[in-house]
């Protein structure tokens, strides 16, 4: 549903072969931060990624690469196994602005 709405906005169409208004990455598992960074390269079609890279640095590139790409949308699918209230390491990462 959520896929189908974002396809469907006029203002996320994008405008130019490289320009992807939206982007879906999915929380790993196991999840961490260096791998959701990873994911959401990976969804990108981020070219040479290497995996040695430490989180800062694959963090730096993801906000660089939503800049290049004109991402205002970052969907992360995360498929929570616990209880709403106790979120998963990485969404607590990334509300308290650590990715």
């Amino acid at each position: 549903m959520i896929k189908r709405a974002l396809s469907r906005h006029p203002a996320l169409q994008p405008d130019a072969e490289h320009l992807r208004p939206w982007i879906m990455a999915r929380v790993p598992s196991p999840a961490t931060t260096k791998g959701l960074g990873i994911a959401i390269l990976e969804a990108t079609a981020y070219p040479d990624l290497g995996r040695n890279r430490v989180e800062r640095e694959i963090w730096g590139i993801v906000r660089h690469r939503l800049a290049e790409l004109g991402t205002i949308v970052l969907w992360i699918d995360d498929p929570r196994r616990g209880k709403p209230d106790q979120p998963v390491p990485v969404t607590r990462a990334l509300r308290d602005g650590r990715g």
